[in-house]
């Protein structure tokens, strides 16, 4: 499958790590569709010890960081930002028919949004990155017309289904507030 977009939800811990790289691929291999990055949170100071992001960008928008990062590092990529987070009423403009999205979000709900919405259409890939203080792991969905060639995200987790853990209505700020953290380690490795 040749993707018609390549969608990074979440640009902090995982997906600011995750960025260059997917970025330099892509650009190598000549992609000429375009790279979408959302992301509802800002960056803020205390995210610099396990997150990269441009120096000045505290209270930025992290897609909108990125991208401005971005844009003249890989001139041949087409960035979009989008400051958002993603909920049921955006999921259809997140992720479509034949679109790679690489999921780094720190929260169930939005694993939960991208897995089902995944599970409704015929193409797609949908790589689901997370992690704790000294653990993490990736899991895959691939649907190619119509078949499901891999275990679906929340039958491997369905700890997911149930989890109101990093709920955007309380933000990560609530986790750190309560002592959860994460390691810059874990971050890279999930990345």
């Amino acid at each position: 499958m040749k993707p018609k977009r390549v969608v990074l939800v979440g640009c902090g811990g995982i997906g600011s790590w995750l960025i260059d790289p997917l970025l330099c691929f892509l650009q190598s291999e000549k992609f000429d569709g375009p790279v979408n990055l959302w992301d509802g949170d800002h960056y803020e100071d205390g995210n610099a010890v396990r997150q990269m992001f441009p120096p000045g960008s505290t209270n930025a928008n992290k897609a909108e960081a990125q991208l401005e990062r971005c844009r003249d590092l890989y001139p041949g990529i087409g960035l979009f930002a989008y400051d958002e987070y993603v909920l049921k009423r955006s999921i259809s403009r997140v992720m479509d028919e034949d679109d790679v999205v690489i999921s780094g979000v720190d929260n169930h709900p939005c694993r939960m949004l991208l897995a089902n919405q995944a599970e409704e259409l015929r193409n797609v890939v949908l790589l689901t990155a997370g992690n704790e203080l000294q653990d993490g792991n990736v899991h895959l969905t691939l649907v190619a017309d119509g078949l499901h060639m891999t275990t679906p995200l929340l039958d491997r987790h369905p700890e997911i289904i149930t989890s109101k853990e990093g709920d955007r209505t309380h933000g990560c700020q609530n986790l750190i507030a309560r002592g959860v953290t994460q390691l810059l380690v874990t971050n890279h490795a999930a990345a």
